[in-house]
């Protein structure tokens, strides 16, 4: 198989790898085509090697090899790039699950404290039905004791809303700032890839109007060497047209 065939399987295999995510293998296949590239670059220097003139197909073939190289060049970037940015997508996206954890930690560790924090009225209750209890009146120590309970749940109740409440709005605030992290993100990945692309297109333009210079010049040169040539064999027939007349005039003066 030539080494065009080979850079073409290579070619199918590297967007295979980066389909897949499998950014090692893309880059090593990125290297095989660019090793080859270069192999077919320098079997196509060493033959014109000692060429001082190049045809307007060799110039053409060589502006394309240009062009192959500046092709391998951006898929090389691109690649690079998508490795980058997926690796920091990966710790930002680690970063966020820690920190929502972290959230809910708190938010857990919030309900506890607050279920746990004393309440003055349902103590002083309680105080007052072990009183009662001591001086035997116990139908009045139950009564204190379950208004206490009950004030106890209703307390407890309001502050586990209160803290859910907050950890909502915690939760809400946290996420909205994870998405403009995530887009700002994208953003740059985004902002970085479109440079790519415009130097690829800068030097895509410079090859392209190498390319049209190649052209034009071959096309012009031709008619030049014609318009040359003609210039040339006028030159020379009125030459001979004047030789010929000057011969004619000394024959006729010689004859007086």
């Amino acid at each position: 198989m030539d080494k065009s065939a080979q850079i073409d399987v290579l070619r199918k295999e590297h967007k295979n790898a980066v389909d897949n995510y499998d950014f090692d293998r893309a880059e090593l296949i990125s290297r095989q085509i660019q090793r080859l590239r270069t192999e077919i670059s320098r079997e196509y220097e060493s033959i014109q090697e000692g060429t001082t003139n190049l045809d307007m197909d060799e110039q053409r073939e060589k502006i394309l090899g240009d062009s192959e190289r500046t092709n391998a060049n951006l898929m090389e970037k691109l690649v690079e790039l998508q490795k980058r940015f997926h690796i920091r997508y990966k710790e930002l996206q680690a970063r966020h699950t820690q920190q929502l954890t972290d959230l809910s930690l708190e938010h857990t560790m919030a309900l506890e404290r607050e279920t746990s924090r004393p309440i003055p009225e349902v103590d002083n209750l309680l105080s007052q039905s072990k009183i009662q209890g001591r001086e035997h009146n116990y139908q009045q120590a139950k009564a204190l004791y379950q208004e206490a309970m009950k004030i106890q749940k209703v307390v407890n109740e309001q502050r586990r809303n209160e803290c859910n409440i907050l950890f909502m709005k915690a939760e809400r605030k946290l996420k909205d700032r994870q998405a403009r992290e995530l887009k700002l993100l994208e953003e740059k990945q985004a902002s970085a890839k479109e440079e790519i692309n415009q130097q690829y297109s800068k030097h895509k333009s410079v090859l392209d109007n190498r390319m049209k210079v190649k052209e034009i010049k071959a096309t012009i040169k031709p008619a030049v060497e014609r318009s040359t040539m003609r210039s040339a064999i006028g030159r020379r027939r009125s030459s001979s047209v004047s030789r010929q007349r000057t011969s004619r005039l000394s024959q006729n003066n010689s004859r007086y």
